[in-house]
């Protein structure tokens, strides 16, 4: 479906977006921020609050954005974590 992006994940503050962005600097390819892509701003007020309301619909989110976004004919680099945990942490 998206096979022209590769994923880099990670934990809040280990510098995805920098190495990602310079990857991409120097390889000519798109940079993308899973947290961009979904409106994180939108999803949260609090943007360092990570736990959201409902996990599928927040993945379907994701997954629309890229489709919206993505050139099938270009190659990406998307930024983000591996997992979301509801508002109970789960």
């Amino acid at each position: 479906m998206l096979e022209n992006i590769s994923f880099v994940g990670g934990i809040h503050g280990v510098g995805k977006s920098t190495i990602c962005k310079s990857i991409c600097g120097k390889f000519n390819i798109n940079y993308l921020s899973a947290s961009e892509v979904l409106k994180w701003s939108k999803l949260n007020t609090d943007i360092k609050n990570k736990k959201v309301d409902d996990i599928s619909f927040t993945q379907d989110l994701l997954i629309n954005g890229l489709n919206e976004q993505v050139n099938k004919s270009e190659h990406y680099i998307l930024a983000g974590h591996y997992c979301l945990f509801n508002k109970m942490g789960t």
